[in-house]
């Protein structure tokens, strides 16, 4: 019995050995630089396994291209770092993968004539988007959630994009909590294109759609279940909130409650056009001043 029990103990262990890479995690770490370290950058990410630790160190980083990062349930540290994309370029970074956990980390996008949104996160489950700022993207939003589930966006600030603070398409279940989103080209946060159950918490949507890119604060569209509550939604153009309907799909059960402050938008607080798709639709206890067409819910076609 003995001498079987020690065989299944080196068993146990051999399987570790060979496929369990998770009980072996690694860090790889990108070093800071002063030109182009995309080839290096990329090199450093394809290292990568399941379970491993990404480390960007402080400094500045350039890449001039996307950066794909595909792993499950790693980590990517980047206190102190920013990523930088080279102006000009179509580049950013995009993480792919389930139970990931991005900490920290800063995407300079490059300004006019740079592609591509800051980063992107696509195809994955429960990652989570810590205390991170995406800012400057060129063309395209700072933060875009891609057919993702499940995922927190937490802490993180997106400001002067040329679309979108943060923008969502096909995503289930997101959890928006203590975010800042401010001075975006279009909308500050878009919850589009069948995007049900995104919980939006104690964030700041502020003068976003100065440019008229989009349809103000906060644009919905095709989403049910969504639930904004403890915002301040302010200084916007257009409405603080606008229910498109684009897609010509329900927003059913949306509840937007206990806002302390839509106020001063460019519009009215709330607009919806296609009213009949939004139903069960829950508006209380919200704080609602200077809005200039109308402090209250507007409904423009039915």
């Amino acid at each position: 019995m003995k001498i079987m029990t020690k065989l299944l103990a080196l068993t146990g262990l051999a399987l570790a050995l060979c496929g369990g890479r998770t009980a072996f995690a690694a860090t790889v770490t990108i070093n800071s630089g002063t030109t182009d370290q995309t080839a290096y950058f990329m090199g450093q990410v394809n290292s990568l396994h399941d379970g491993d630790t990404l480390v960007i160190a402080s400094g500045n980083h350039y890449i001039s291209a996307f950066i794909n990062i595909n792993f499950n349930n790693g980590t990517i540290n980047a206190s102190g770092a920013v990523v930088r994309k080279v102006g000009g370029s179509t580049s950013g970074l995009s993480l792919f993968g389930n139970g990931d956990t991005v900490n920290n980390l800063e995407i300079d996008g490059g300004g006019s004539g740079t592609n591509g949104p800051c980063m992107m996160v696509a195809n994955g489950t429960g990652c989570r988007i810590l205390n991170c700022y995406f800012h400057n993207s060129g063309n395209d939003s700072g933060l875009l959630m891609n057919n993702t589930h499940m995922d927190t966006i937490q802490g993180c600030r997106s400001y002067y994009n040329w679309v979108v603070g943060i923008s969502q398409s096909g995503c289930t279940d997101e959890t928006i909590t203590n975010c800042q989103m401010v001075s975006n080209g279009a909308e500050g946060l878009t919850i589009d294109n069948n995007t049900p159950n995104c919980h939006v918490t104690n964030c700041w949507i502020h003068a976003n759609n100065l440019a008229h890119r989009g349809v103000g604060g906060v644009g919905i569209d095709g989403a049910n279940g969504v639930i904004i509550t403890q915002c301040t939604i302010d200084g916007n153009g257009s409405n603080g909130i606008t229910f498109q309907n684009n897609d010509n799909l329900p927003d059913d059960g949306c509840n937007i409650y206990s806002n302390p402050n839509i106020s001063n938008n460019a519009g009215y607080a709330v607009g919806i056009f296609k009213s009949h798709l939004v139903t069960h639709f829950g508006f209380t206890n919200n704080v609602m001043t200077g809005n200039s067409s109308g402090n209250y819910v507007a409904y423009f076609s039915s």
